[in-house]
């Protein structure tokens, strides 16, 4: 250090370590939310291909479940028709 050894070297020791710390922890930051944004766009990437993989297994399930709902109607309509 240079300057006399007393409270003023100790203040600019102190004022160095808190500026390399504030230097490496906004390089920290600034990786986490890189990584923050990568994560999110690949869940997003994860959940379109979901999506497109379950889409034709829903549409059958629904078509199955309108054909088996209006099946149990119409019987349900033709015993009352027919009184039973």
């Amino acid at each position: 250090m240079t300057g006399e050894c007393g409270y003023r070297c100790i203040n600019e020791e102190r004022i160095r370590t808190l500026e390399q710390n504030h230097t490496e922890a906004k390089v920290y930051v600034k990786e986490i939310k890189e990584d923050l944004t990568e994560i999110k766009t690949d869940i997003k990437k994860r959940n379109e291909g979901e999506n497109k993989t379950w889409s034709p297994i829903v549409l059958e399930l629904i078509k199955a479940l309108t054909t088996a709902i209006t099946v149990i109607g119409a019987i349900v309509g033709t015993l009352k028709f027919s009184g039973k």
